[in-house]
């Protein structure tokens, strides 16, 4: 129960101020009415509402953009014929069946809800508020919580495969190809992860407890899969400056680069490569060591959904800066998601990268930049951006990179890149 209203605290100061003057003057009439209302305040506040609830949130494990998000809750107030129940929503979330504010006049608290997910983003799920007021309106009444805050990192929708990148010259034949695998040579003694056995696989890589505590639901053998000899890496960098910030309250220019950058990092790991990413953008750059296997999809997925555009941008350079040491061991084909006309360092951080992963071939597959077009106003200074973008690609093309123009909102990522350089 909660402080006195003031109601509340009339009644009280009503009952002293009577059993004083009772006392005062002996008058019993006073003596009982003072009495009467001290044990009304008493009693309501010995009394109050006592509330139960429980909440049970469905789908909050690994959400995508898009998806939807089950609450239901179970409880049961006592001590009060009226209770509210509100779950307030993170903004962007939009309700999709039922409400999060009910007013229940039974005594039972059930009720479902669902709300559909944003684009892209990391949020907090508050618990749930149980209001039940005091039946005699001396108290504030009983405010209960359900649940602990949950965490929700909304990864971006399912990423349209990616098949290949019909590239202009045969250094890019291998940037995207369809069917591309990273396995080089023999299996080496590094594991990678447990999957299906799948005829053909030696009996010497089963792993038996796994079979065992599989087999508890289904008969299947589970085998080990390890890193194979000479594994291709591909590193991708991901502007996440202020600047990817503009855009409509729908979707900003880094959910669009989210998006790009998840669907080509799936398609690299479905294939067994070891990918790595830098979020650049931010004095301190955002790290996803280079792994492969399904547990490294997931931590790009979780770094690209929780990640936000920075208030400065601090350019590729220093994302470059902040990697070199993975470059220069791993060797890796390079990917860029920016936009262009942006970042003054872009050009020297592009090749400051390619000399760092080259391996010493003449003729290295060229770094990709898929920028994504960003519109600009008919203004002088929407013309300077506009020239600044067009000086960025000449100085890109002169320097072997492939510059990939990116409209989201007219075409998929996939039918883009199929298409090759333009």
């Amino acid at each position: 129960m909660g402080r006195l209203l003031p109601w509340g605290r009339s009644l009280a100061f009503a009952a002293a101020t009577l059993l004083g003057l009772g006392l005062a003057l002996g008058n019993y009439v006073h003596l009982l009415l003072g009495a009467l209302l001290a044990a009304h305040v008493v009693l309501s506040r010995r009394f109050a509402p006592e509330v139960r609830l429980e909440r049970a949130v469905d789908g909050a494990g690994e959400p995508r953009g898009g998806s939807i998000l089950g609450v239901r809750l179970e409880g049961a107030v006592a001590g009060a014929t009226v209770a509210t129940v509100h779950d307030k929503l993170p903004d962007g979330f939009v309700l999709e069946t039922g409400s999060n504010f009910r007013v229940h006049t039974d005594g039972i608290l059930d009720a479902t809800f669902s709300a559909r997910l944003p684009r892209r983003g990391a949020f907090a799920l508050p618990p749930s508020e149980v209001f039940a007021p005091d039946p005699a309106a001396v108290a504030e009444g009983a405010l209960a919580k359900a649940g602990r805050e949950t965490e929700v990192a909304v990864a971006t929708a399912a990423p349209t495969p990616v098949d290949r990148v019909r590239a202009p010259t045969m250094q890019g034949q291998g940037l995207l190809p369809d069917g591309d695998r990273a396995e080089r040579g023999t299996r080496t003694t590094d594991f990678r992860e447990l999957r299906p056995y799948a005829p053909g696989d030696p009996l010497r890589i089963i792993n038996w407890k796994a079979t065992a505590r599989a087999s508890t639901r289904e008969m299947s053998l589970v085998v080990n899969e390890y890193e194979a000899e000479g594994k291709k890496s591909v590193w991708i960098f991901v502007d996440a400056g202020a600047h990817t910030a503009s855009g409509s309250s729908l979707a900003s220019t880094f959910d669009h680069l989210a998006e790009g950058a998840e669907a080509i990092a799936t398609h690299y790991i479905q294939r067994g490569h070891r990918v790595g990413l830098t979020l650049y953008g931010s004095p301190a750059p955002t790290l996803v060591y280079p792994e492969s296997g399904s547990g490294q999809r997931r931590r790009v997925s979780r770094a690209l959904a929780t990640a936000r555009p920075g208030e400065t941008s601090s350019g590729l350079e220093v994302g470059v800066a902040a990697t070199e040491g993975f470059l220069a061991r791993e060797k890796p084909l390079l990917v860029v998601l920016a936009p262009l006309g942006r970042d003054p360092g872009l050009v020297a951080g592009l090749a400051r990268a390619r000399a760092l992963a080259a391996t010493g071939r003449r003729r290295p597959p060229p770094p990709l930049l898929v920028a994504p077009r960003v519109p600009v106003e008919d203004t002088p200074s929407g013309a300077l951006l506009a020239a600044q973008e067009a000086g960025e690609r000449r100085s890109l093309a002169a320097l072997g990179v492939d510059v990939l123009l990116w409209e989201p909102d007219r075409s998929p990522l996939s039918a883009l890149l199929a298409g090759g350089r333009r």
